[in-house]
């Protein structure tokens, strides 16, 4: 009964170091297609839709805006790539900048400037007979605290500009739809992971009839992957934390430098927030510190580049050690994964008329959906089974006879 339980564990332990390959494979190719600016622009559209900004002489306002906005130079190192993140502040601070400094593609587009000024513009308490109680109002408060008097200011404009009918539509849909937003990236995400391990079955011919049927048949090789589960366990953690890492680079750098002893100035901070990925939300952050002075603020903003690309590169150069060990693995593993050619060819050399066998498609379409079950799935059955397993030989070894 062992053997059968050591072919299955052996099974998994493969298609789990396969499947963290296709792992490895996904995030280059999220990376690079922007696959989370565009999940993103797609919620800005719906938001701005919803908040009515897609009105006036066309329908694609909305896509025009949002495109701006994610292309604004406060959010993103340059005009041409787009950003992945953006809080509510930020959103609102950028639709007010380009309602007053247009872009040039906003200005070429009539239809959503236009939309942009009106919706920006219909404000409840803002009317003329307003204005000389809202200038009263601060000046008091000023009077009051007068070492806060930007403060003071700043909260009495974020208190009326939350009485605009754009804005508080902005506000009540935001969480829903980024919420909507992180959905759909999660499924384009598994769409890219089960496209790639399509493409990679295919192109090098991943047979799972194969690979159990080797299993199967050699004791000595089911054996090395059994006593490798424990080290193949710890590797696939360690590139679930590197995934992890992805998704709060920026705020591990900050964390890293307002705890360090070396710089007592920036102790004092307000705690990071742990959704900050990039190095531009990072440097949002430090920008709107309200208790940093200027010097501080660009030795912060220093630190944390240096910082931050240093934490990047020890990641990358960690995931490539973790990849070339994954693939040390299945060459050590002297299995026969991959086909050296799209033939069947038999013991003399000679390739069969078809070219392909029935067995040979199932082998291939079984991978292509096991692989497209992702490593997490397979890191949890390979850690039951790795449990399982000891509770199993003992009672083996208890039943001699059996």
């Amino acid at each position: 009964m062992l053997q059968y339980m050591d072919t299955v564990l052996g099974f998994a332990i493969v298609m789990l170091l396969l499947s963290l390959l296709v792992t490895a494979l996904v995030q280059m190719l999220v990376a690079m297609a922007g696959t989370r600016s565009q999940a993103l622009q797609w919620g800005l559209e719906r938001l701005l839709k919803q908040a009515g900004l897609d009105v006036g002489d066309g329908d694609g306002n909305a896509k025009v805006i949002a495109e701006a906005v994610l292309k604004h130079p406060s959010i993103t190192t340059n005009g041409y790539y787009s950003a992945t993140a953006i809080r509510y502040e930020e959103l609102l601070k950028i639709l007010r900048s380009l309602k007053d400094h247009p872009t040039k593609e906003l200005k070429g587009n009539c239809g959503a400037k236009k939309a942009l000024s009106k919706a920006l513009t219909k404000e409840l308490p803002d009317t003329p007979e307003m204005k000389p109680v809202v200038q009263a109002l601060k000046a008091e408060l000023k009077r009051s605290f007068p070492m806060h008097t930007d403060l003071v200011s700043d909260s009495v404009d974020r208190a009326l500009v939350t009485q605009q009918k754009t804005v508080a539509d902005v506000r009540t849909w935001f969480d829903t739809v980024m919420d909507r937003t992180a959905d759909r990236f999660v499924m384009h995400t598994r769409i890219v992971t089960g496209a790639v391990a399509v493409a990679l079955v295919l192109v090098l011919q991943i047979d799972s009839v194969s690979i159990f049927q080797q299993l199967a048949s050699n004791p000595d090789l089911r054996t090395k992957l059994v006593l490798s589960s424990q080290a193949i366990l710890e590797k696939a953690e360690e590139m679930q934390v590197f995934e992890e890492n992805s998704v709060q680079a920026a705020s591990q750098a900050l964390s890293a430098i307002t705890t360090d002893s070396n710089y007592p100035a920036l102790n004092e901070l307000p705690p990071v927030p742990e959704d900050l990925a990039t190095f531009n939300q990072g440097s949002q952050w430090v920008k709107g510190l309200k208790d940093v002075s200027a010097a501080d603020s660009k030795e912060f903003l220093d630190l944390f580049g240096k910082k931050f690309e240093a934490q990047n590169v020890t990641t990358v150069q960690s995931l490539k050690t973790a990849t070339q060990e994954i693939t040390t693995y299945l060459e050590e593993s002297q299995l026969d994964l991959f086909a050296a050619s799209w033939l069947v060819r038999d013991q003399s050399g000679q390739s069969p008329s078809n070219g392909f066998t029935c067995k040979r498609g199932i082998g291939l379409f079984i991978s292509m959906i096991f692989l497209g079950l992702g490593a997490p799935f397979w890191y949890n059955i390979l850690n039951q089974l790795s449990t399982l397993r000891p509770l199993i030989a003992r009672k083996i070894e208890a039943k001699p006879g059996e």
